[in-house]
């Protein structure tokens, strides 16, 4: 397998993502749930509360890191993605098929939040793909 299907494959089969944000505050990294589709290289979404302190300081400093969470703890395969974040022009019908097909538990929350959710995105600058002891290797979309 090539590192880009390493990449699809983590992106198509993990749920959470890590984002990490970095302000005047210092750094901070919560665990959210995404959406990826091969159909938007280099897009990442995932949906978050209006106002959010997350929403804050991505207004403070839009560049943030990310990183998919493995659903299997044998995972040997890390994808770390750099980019700057925005609110997104894709509907919430849409990510939320994106989040259903793999993890449809996940989709009822966000539809539950409803208008009190917002979809942003990470317009993916950079990403990496470490596989076992491998050293990381940049990948293009």
């Amino acid at each position: 397998m090539d590192l880009k299907e390493h990449f699809n494959q983590i992106m198509g089969e993990s749920v959470n993502m890590a984002l990490a944000t970095g302000v005047a505050a210092g750094p901070n990294v919560r665990v959210v749930t995404f959406a990826y589709s091969p159909e938007k290289p280099g897009r990442v979404f995932f949906t978050t509360f209006n106002g959010s302190r997350k929403t804050k300081e991505f207004a403070e400093n839009p560049r943030v890191a990310c990183m998919p969470l493995p659903e299997s703890p044998e995972a040997d395969v890390q994808v770390r993605l750099f980019g700057r974040v925005q609110k997104s022009d894709v509907g919430m019908d849409e990510v939320v098929a994106l989040i259903a097909r793999k993890f449809p538990g996940g989709a009822d929350t966000v539809k539950e939040g409803g208008p009190m959710m917002d979809i942003y995105e990470v317009c993916v600058d950079e990403a990496y793909v470490a596989v076992g002891m491998n050293p990381d290797e940049k990948i293009a979309f």
